[in-house]
């Protein structure tokens, strides 16, 4: 019985503990990465919403500007 048996019971109770312990730590690291992945999905989400609005809104900017130089063509004070 050279095994583990012949150990001392520190060691035995450190190779327990760590046995226990190593599958915990192991759904631990995968559920911070999970929650990463998600939080930068999420984050990539809220960054094109985002983007869609403040095009929208130049979009919207552009063709005010726009209509605003086709009436102001039209007076007569411009034109000449």
């Amino acid at each position: 019985m050279t095994g583990l048996f012949s150990k001392s019971i520190r060691v035995q109770l450190f190779l327990i503990v760590l046995v226990l312990a190593l599958p915990t730590a192991g759904i631990m690291i995968y559920s911070g990465f999970k929650l990463r992945n998600e939080g930068l999905a999420e984050a990539r989400s809220d960054t094109r919403r985002l983007v869609d609005r403040i095009v929208t809104e130049q979009q919207s900017l552009e063709a005010g500007a726009e209509q605003l130089m086709t009436a102001l063509a039209q007076l007569p004070e411009v034109r000449h």
